[in-house]
């Protein structure tokens, strides 16, 4: 099985280039990159001669797509890659520097009712309203678990990455943390309006490197 990245559309075979089918036709010029994680995973996205940026992914070796442009939308896309190392995790080169994606096509809600220390991931969007009460707003960042600093005042997380505002994983600008091989990536929610992600078990609140996040 293959697929062929063209101007204006996507071309798939199953029979070593015998024969193809069409399974995406938009007006960009697409790049193509399997994941790295996840073999029946796929991202693929560009621009048409100056116009804006259409972005996708597909779960199931491409016959069909769903589109993760987010905040690309604006933007000039040059080319697209996946992360060959982690799972979900792709790349995309813009006029207005590199943007990563952290997610793997698929939105999380983040279920906080119980508080942050119990903060809970649901796949897909959040409903409007979860019984018995509405998800509270805010933000998620990732961070490298092994570069947790304690200080006498707080817990630093190090580098992190904003990843997003009001609950789906998107693309979003690359500033991120990169864990050697075999380190996990931790996430947190921060509230909205919060200056700092909660407090570790011994109190001491936990903050992101200043400037990392808005």
């Amino acid at each position: 099985m293959a697929l062929t990245g063209h101007e204006g559309f996507i071309l798939r075979t199953t029979d070593k280039g015998t024969t193809f089918q069409e399974v995406l036709n938009v007006p960009v010029r697409f790049f193509i990159d399997w994941d790295g994680g996840n073999s029946t995973r796929v991202y693929a996205g560009g621009s048409p001669n100056g116009g804006t940026a259409q972005v996708f992914v597909s779960r199931d070796l491409g016959i069909s797509w769903s589109s993760i442009t987010g905040e690309l939308a604006p933007r000039i896309v040059f080319r697209v890659g996946a992360d060959h190392h982690r799972v979900g995790v792709a790349y995309a080169a813009t006029d207005d520097g590199v943007y990563r994606f952290y997610g793997g096509g698929l939105p999380i809600c983040l279920d906080t009712r119980a508080g942050i220390d119990n903060l809970q991931l649901w796949p897909n969007a959040c409903p409007a309203v979860l019984s018995p009460g509405p998800v509270i707003p805010g933000d998620a960042i990732a961070f490298d678990l092994a570069a947790l600093v304690k200080t006498s005042t707080h817990v630093d997380l190090g580098e992190v990455e904003c990843l997003v505002d009001g609950g789906d994983i998107a693309l979003a600008t690359v500033d991120p943390p990169e864990p050697a091989p075999g380190h996990a990536l931790g996430l947190l929610l921060r509230l909205a309006g919060s200056t700092d992600y909660g407090f570790s078990s011994d109190g001491l609140p936990r903050q992101a490197s200043f400037g990392d996040c808005p």
